[in-house]
């Protein structure tokens, strides 16, 4: 990566086509709307920011541009192939913002991520996956990872070998989906009929929260162990089958 700060009135002397390709490095307003930082400069883009410098002069902050080496890669397209590698069922990635790309998990369910695969791509200078903590619960739409890639350029070279590894680990981030399953609750001890509805009523709610459905409650109260046992013992058997 080349990088240089142009004055306004040396920016001014410039053709498109030397600025064709180059990245700013800070944002530049210009009469009509800014440009951001991280900004890849195309034929159109050059032209505004020429005829920009050529108005205001020496009045303006320099401007910082980079122009990339062989082999460097735009920040937006290394943050995508990366992201592309680390995501895993359940993921969707999001428009590019600022070299991040935050991954969403599509529906609800338990977020997996694998740490010994995190923590290898993390090691490459200049790459990072930030991840919710592995086995927390999540709802559709929810941001669960952020790819970002530090600088404006990067070797392609350390891109692909994050790739490598994310995939070598894949998937290295995933929601996997509830279960539908049938769910009952044993009781041990006797309830009140109002407190065995206020337990139900809760119990209700988080086992459909999850995607199933609650089979009820089988109370076995008995003091005698061995009893209780055989209680519970029947009671799996009738919701089992």
């Amino acid at each position: 990566m080349r990088a240089r700060r142009l004055p306004f009135p040396e920016l001014a002397t410039l053709a498109p086509d030397e600025l064709g390709g180059a990245v700013l490095l800070g944002p530049v307003r210009l009469p009509d709307a800014t440009l951001p930082k991280g900004t890849r400069l195309d034929q159109a883009h050059a032209a505004r920011l020429i005829a920009a410098a050529a108005a205001a002069g020496a009045s303006a902050e320099p401007v910082r541009l980079a122009w990339p080496d062989p082999g460097d890669l735009h920040e937006d397209e290394a943050a995508a192939r990366l992201a592309a590698a680390v995501a895993g069922e359940g993921i969707a990635a999001r428009p590019p913002r600022q070299s991040r790309r935050d991954l969403a998990a599509q529906w609800d369910g338990v977020l997996r991520v694998d740490p010994e695969g995190l923590s290898r791509v993390n090691a490459i200078d200049p790459l990072e996956v930030f991840t919710l903590y592995t086995g927390q619960a999540v709802t559709a739409g929810a941001v669960v990872a952020s790819v970002k890639v530090a600088p404006h350029l990067v070797p392609e070279a350390a891109v692909a070998e994050g790739v490598r590894l994310a995939r070598e680990h894949h998937p290295l981030v995933s929601v996997r989906r509830y279960l539908a399953l049938e769910v009952g609750a044993i009781a041990e001890e006797a309830m009140t009929a109002g407190a065995l509805a206020r337990f139900e009523a809760g119990a209700r709610g988080k086992v459909e929260a999850l995607g199933s459905r609650f089979a009820g409650t089988i109370v076995v109260g008995d003091a005698d162990p061995a009893a209780a046992e055989r209680g519970c013992r029947e009671a799996l058997s009738r919701l089992a089958a």
